[in-house]
């Protein structure tokens, strides 16, 4: 899976699968959907965008809380701009991590 975002006058910055250049803070959704899981802080994480136009976080497995952010989950990232989860999905292979398709927060 590959990701690309729009940098500095056109040019393209490209998720390699490895680098994680973001930290977030990540509020889970509890399975049952009833309530957030404590949340955990300076989580490992790539954005960009996918072959849809989509805002995407990639994001790094790390810690006790090592479980993907389901629907409704909050990723905020270091400006403070918080981040739905409408999807995600578990990366194949040697990739310890998730992606999650987001949308911002509507206040």
């Amino acid at each position: 899976m590959s990701a690309t975002m729009a940098v500095a006058q056109g040019q393209e910055k490209k998720w390699d699968g490895e680098t994680f250049d973001a930290k977030l803070t990540v509020r889970r959704w509890d399975k049952q959907g009833k309530q957030f899981i404590k949340e955990q802080g300076d989580v490992p994480a790539f954005k960009g965008e996918n072959k849809d136009g989509e805002v995407m976080f990639w994001v790094k497995s790390v810690g006790t809380t090592n479980s993907m952010p389901l629907v409704d989950s909050e990723l905020t990232d270091d400006k403070g701009t918080v981040w739905v989860v409408t999807k995600s999905t578990k990366l194949g292979g040697n990739v310890p991590a998730y992606s999650c398709v987001v949308e911002k927060k509507k206040p």
